[in-house]
């Protein structure tokens, strides 16, 4: 028995030294591939938060966010260079940088993936992509071979603007504000004091109180909404007895209004939301939604707006102008709208964020005359009283996009926005104006007019010409567009309980630089007189009239209507109301599609 148990333990000794080495191995083994795998994953975390750390900072230099003149090379320094700050020791190469949306997936709304742009100016995120091979193992990388490791992160930044061209009723303007609005209401005597203008300038409605009032919770529910509703929303905030709620009132009884719609007045990208202490005045709001009823009722009439009553307004005009003469007929060839959105472009290459001044038309009727009659060659005395021109002025308007924002960064609240603007020529001549497109139908002024008297003793007695002479001549004028692109000073982020920021850019411009010239000038006189050099004295005087007249029916009417309806000639006042920037918004490996849809 003790030799049987004598050779069972030299047995186990010999399975023991057999099998430890084998553990022993194994044990190394999985300790190398336990620390193999922690390296890896240890690696991959930090290649992840490089490509975070880069998409991030290359989220700034988005078109939606970089500012003017930002382009894909600012982008891929940037996130090289927030890469190497986290330690990434690559070349820039081996970063993949690209520009492009982060939106909700087509397949998958409630989740969101990174789609490339087919343009730089389409993005408002980055995708930073990053991948290295890596042996699976240190201790035996020949033996197990690499591993490809693969990481990506893309981060969103934007900022959402809210911009509209800006009307302005100063001085004279409210007077004849007051009588577009009397003509719009079908109240005559309807008229807007300086006290009133101050109190809709200085009125502005939170975009928040505005959807409470329309019970909705978004700006884009707000759209499809009647301008009605808007209305009587408006008139519950202002209170029923101040200007603008007097006004809001007075609009909901005018016809045409339930033709307008909220998405009429305010044009907002999809997903867009401005802040809701964002503020919107109630002058531009309040003119923008007559002028939008003045188009709806153009279009169902077939007739403009016209305006009678003028010379109780008092306007600086020559004296030779009879002011109880004066008629004016307005066609809004396009309604006004305040935009809400990101400077970046859509898909189809168009500026999402777009916003229209208001495109009219005018015929202005107007009676010259001549104070007293003017003694010409010492001879004969020419007298006066009734040229009537008809004239028709093209006010094309203009449009305005967001085309560049640079995001606040750092401690900074600061934003700056570029907006570029168009505002299309003036075109002004005798005629009249077409009501289904706007467009100017020149025509002659033709007219038998003045009364000559000749002196006594060169012909032997006394002789009166009534009328004088056969007057013709076309009327043409031209001023040209202004295309330019403004950029803001800084602009707050921040808005008090007040409100938000408002801040003005660019110039109303104005007619003053308009190139009138007077064609096929022609006078014949009716008598059957000769007078070396009375045909050329008599035309000289005629058309100096004419140009002093036009002239002051342009600053004195024109010009200063054209300002108070936001009208952009010569050039444009353009309106930042609101700006928010969210926080950025950052997805690890995120699902990338081919191109933005």
């Amino acid at each position: 028995m003790v030799r049987t148990r004598a050779r069972s333990g030299h047995r186990q000794r010999g399975a023991l030294i057999f099998i430890t080495p084998l553990l022993l191995t194994a044990i190394a083994l999985m300790s190398a591939l336990i620390i193999d795998a922690a390296r890896l994953y240890a690696l991959k975390a930090e290649m992840q938060s490089q490509v975070n750390a880069a998409a991030t900072a290359a989220s700034d230099a988005s078109q939606a966010c970089g500012g003017p003149g930002v382009t894909m090379q600012d982008m891929s320094q940037r996130a090289l260079s927030a890469a190497r700050a986290q330690g990434f020791d690559g070349d820039q190469a081996d970063l993949n940088v690209q520009a492009g949306l982060l939106d909700a997936s087509p397949d998958e709304p409630d989740q969101l993936v990174f789609q490339r742009a087919s343009s730089f100016d389409q993005s408002n995120a980055t995708l930073v992509s990053y991948r290295r091979d890596e042996p699976l193992s240190q201790l035996f990388p020949k033996l197990l071979g690499n591993v490809m490791l693969q990481t990506n992160a893309a981060v969103r930044k934007e900022m959402i603007a809210t911009l509209s061209a800006s009307g302005s009723a100063a001085g004279v303007g409210e007077g004849l504000l007051g009588s577009v609005l009397g003509a719009l209401l079908n109240e005559p005597a309807y008229r807007l004091d300086p006290l009133d203008i101050d109190s809709l300038g200085n009125t502005l409605f939170r975009v928040g109180d505005i959807l409470g009032e329309l019970g909705v919770d978004s700006l884009e529910a707000a759209l499809p909404l009647g301008a009605d509703q808007l209305a009587t929303a408006l008139r519950s905030i202002a209170g029923a007895a101040s200007p603008a709620g007097e006004l809001a009132d007075d609009l909901l009884g005018v016809a045409g209004i339930d033709s307008v719609l909220v998405g009429d007045l305010i044009r907002t990208v999809e997903g867009a939301e401005a802040p809701d202490d964002a503020t919107i005045r109630s002058y531009d709001l309040l003119v923008n939604l007559a002028l939008n009823i003045a188009r709806q009722q153009q279009l169902s009439s077939g007739s403009p707006l016209e305006i009678r009553g003028l010379e109780t307004l008092g306007l600086p005009l020559l004296p030779a102008i009879a002011q109880d003469s004066l008629v004016l007929r307005l066609f809004v060839n396009r309604a006004p709208s305040i935009a809400v959105g990101p400077a970046r472009r859509g898909t189809d290459g168009m500026w999402l964020t777009r916003f229209d001044a208001p495109g009219i038309s005018l015929e202005v009727e107007a009676s010259l005359g001549l104070l007293s009659s003017v003694d010409l060659l010492g001879v004969v005395k020419f007298s006066l009283a009734d040229l009537n021109i008809p004239l028709a002025i093209e006010l094309g308007g203009g449009s305005g996009e967001l085309v560049s924002a640079k995001c606040a960064r750092g401690t900074q609240n600061e934003t700056t926005l570029g907006v570029r603007v168009v505002t299309k020529g003036v075109s002004l001549g005798s005629g009249s104006i077409e009501p289904a497109t706007g467009e100017l139908l020149a025509s002659p002024i033709q007219a038998d007019i003045g009364r000559l008297t000749l002196l006594g003793g060169l012909f032997g007695s006394l002789l009166t010409i009534d009328p004088a002479v056969g007057l013709s001549l076309t009327i043409d004028g031209r001023l040209n567009g202004v295309e330019t692109t403004i950029n803001s000073d800084p602009y707050s982020l921040f808005c008090e309980s007040s409100g938000c920021t408002r801040l003005r850019l660019g110039h109303a411009g104005g007619i003053g630089g308009l190139d009138l010239n007077v064609y096929d000038a022609q006078l014949v006189l009716l008598g059957e007189i000769t007078i070396a050099g009375l045909l050329d004295a008599l035309l000289s005087l005629v058309l100096n009239l004419l140009n002093d007249a036009i002239s002051s029916l342009l600053e004195a009417l024109v010009s200063p209507l054209a300002k108070a309806l936001g009208v952009g000639v010569g050039g444009m006042q353009v309106s930042i109301e609101a700006a928010k920037q969210d926080s950025s918004q950052l997805i690890e490996n995120v699902a990338v599609y081919s191109s933005a849809q």
